[in-house]
């Protein structure tokens, strides 16, 4: 599956008119469709609102399979806000109103790391496109700083340029080229990168990612197999509304460990791409198993039933308490004082010891003052 975006006719008059990209999604597009090259089933989207296109990314990376390729291709304006991070521009985009108009990477970034696949490929050639962040596989250039944190099995990004830098039409900056520099070499070279990178599409060349995952110890004893609603739930407490850290970990744990769309990641890699340890893959797996399957019980907090040690002050002994420092005081005292009562408690075989600052919690709470 391929889903290519041209953007070059733009409604802002700020943002210039390029030239190359509709030529580029369409050179490109012949090259993915060819069955002797690739044989991707291709849809194109071009000039198209940012609303438009985020539904069509959302759409493309819903419901695929964990051994299907996807190819995610842009091409246009690529513009950063003060804070550096990139936003593609499309026929609607306002310069000045980049969250609402235009669509950011870290939307498609959310988007790629919420599909099973294990093959992944995305492909910016825009302005500013280095500054993707998403740390696969950096390619087209030694200089891009911002895809260290995302790491991840099975996606790679290729970006036209780095993330100061300017990715340019034919010779020129701004221009009538027929084509970018940076798909022009894709398109001629038959998209060979593409082949290195996944080994699909010439049988000859292996394929960098594992034809079959390692299955680890912890799904052998405790498998975790999530039904479509399971997963649909607990893909909503990852992505939207507010809920505890925790809770959206185990949730990802999950939905990591979920053996109902392939074999999983090794525990190495899973542990690595969510930032938890090794145990605690085991104790979610575990638990769910424990929960008979129950995602709810899995992701939240456990609650005890019970305190783990039963409070020795009954209503019995609370009662006898009260009792005792209403009564007249030992002869020499005037009245009762917390530390007397602690020592007549302690002679009293049928009410169990209690320390003064108790005995002042027990007489508080029922409103009983010593005088």
């Amino acid at each position: 599956m391929a889903l290519l975006i041209a953007s070059y006719d733009y409604q802002d008059t700020g943002l210039r008119r390029l030239t190359a990209p509709a030529h580029d999604a369409e050179a490109l597009a012949e090259v993915l469709q060819d069955p002797d090259i690739a044989g991707f089933e291709v849809t194109t989207l071009v000039n198209e609102p940012h609303h438009r296109v985020g539904e069509a990314i959302g759409d493309f990376y819903r419901d695929r399979r964990r051994d299907d390729l996807t190819l995610l291709y842009f091409t246009g304006h690529g513009l950063k806000d003060d804070d550096g991070r990139l936003y593609l521009a499309m026929a609607n985009t306002r310069p000045d109103s980049l969250l609402f108009t235009a669509l950011s990477a870290e939307q498609i970034d959310q988007a790629m790391e919420g599909c099973v696949s294990r093959q992944k490929v995305l492909i910016l050639d825009c302005c500013y496109s280095g500054a993707f962040p998403a740390g696969r596989l950096a390619k087209a250039d030694t200089a891009v700083h911002a895809l260290e944190r995302f790491q991840g099995h099975g996606r790679t990004v290729l970006t036209a340029s780095d993330a100061t830098q300017y990715s340019f039409e034919g010779n020129q900056l701004h221009g009538q080229a027929a084509q970018s520099v940076f798909t022009r070499y894709l398109v001629v070279c038959r998209c060979l990168v593409l082949v290195c990178l996944v080994g699909r599409l010439v049988p000859q060349i292996p394929s960098p990612l594992p034809d079959r995952a390692v299955v680890m110890g912890s799904q052998k004893k405790w498998p975790v197999r999530l039904t479509a609603r399971d997963r649909e739930e607990l893909v909503r407490v990852t992505t939207t509304g507010v809920r505890g850290a925790s809770m959206i970990m185990r949730a990802r744990v999950l939905l990591a460990l979920d053996t109902s769309v392939g074999e999983v990641d090794s525990k190495e890699m899973i542990a690595t791409r969510l930032g938890v340890s090794g145990e605690t893959l085991r104790l979610v797996a575990k638990r769910f198993t424990e929960t008979g399957g129950d995602v709810h019980a899995t992701i939240a907090r456990k609650r005890r039933d019970l305190p783990p040690v039963p409070s020795p002050v009954t209503g019995e002994v609370e009662a006898r308490l009260i009792a005792m420092a209403c009564s007249q005081p030992p002869q020499g005292y005037a009245r009762w004082s917390l530390r007397l009562l602690e020592k007549h408690v302690a002679l009293v075989e049928d009410i169990p010891d209690l320390d003064h600052s108790t005995i002042g919690r027990i007489l508080k709470k029922r409103n009983c003052v010593l005088t």
